[in-house]
């Protein structure tokens, strides 16, 4: 989505040339690059997308994340068969932005309730029971945090999920703004669809976000 709102803020100001290949190609998959261009690209508007360092600190780590993903560590396993590899653990790093959102967004109820559960589980089972597994850091897991995590990770996903949106609502707006340039260029028919019909369902509703439990 942000190289195609490029594209067309390109198209848009260029008398409808598109960008060169190998203009494209300089931003890759760079997703924190092409954030910061949509970012100039909305001050020249006037609409209202936020420097990517204004972010909250969880929201720059998503974004830091994807983007990790998209140019290289999407390759982390077959990467690591190199013994020289040297690379983040994509695992490592969602694990840390889940440790940031149970401290930050999950509320402590909540996660007392998983913890009190798993420990009493845990303590009914300890003498009949060998865990051996590992988080996603690679330190083992006591039978009590191998019961919890999935809980756990199930809250923390879901304000993952309203961190993310947080970030997208802005770009929808912008992505709204830069579609209809395309009633403004005079040519016989729009040169660029109207892509803001693909993200309607992007609102920024806590409680609604919270709730739902499938996403397109």
């Amino acid at each position: 989505m942000l190289k195609a709102l490029v594209i067309i803020e390109h198209i848009a100001t260029n008398n409808l040339s598109v960008p060169t290949k190998n203009k494209l190609k300089s931003y890759g998959h760079n997703i924190q690059e092409l954030y910061d261009q949509c970012v100039k690209i909305a001050n020249a508007r006037s609409v209202a997308v936020p420097d990517r360092h204004s972010l909250n600190p969880i929201q720059k780590e998503i974004i830091s994340l994807l983007s990790d993903f998209a140019q290289t560590t999407r390759y982390f396993n077959l990467d690591g068969l190199n013994p020289s590899h040297v690379g983040r653990d994509p695992l490592d790093h969602w694990g840390q932005i889940v440790t940031a959102i149970l401290e930050k967004d999950v509320p402590k109820a909540q996660k007392e309730k998983i913890l009190n559960q798993s420990n009493l589980i845990a303590s009914a089972i300890d003498d009949i029971t060998i865990t051996i597994m590992h988080g996603l850091d690679k330190t083992p897991l006591s039978t009590e945090e191998a019961l919890a995590l999935p809980g756990l990770h199930d809250q923390a996903a879901k304000y993952a999920v309203l961190h993310v949106v947080k970030i997208l609502v802005p770009l929808r707006e912008l992505t709204s703004e830069l579609s209809h340039l395309a009633y403004t260029l005079n040519t016989p028919e729009p040169v660029f669809p109207q892509m803001q019909e693909f993200i309607q369902w992007l609102w920024d509703d806590r409680q609604y976000i919270l709730r739902k439990k499938r996403w397109p």
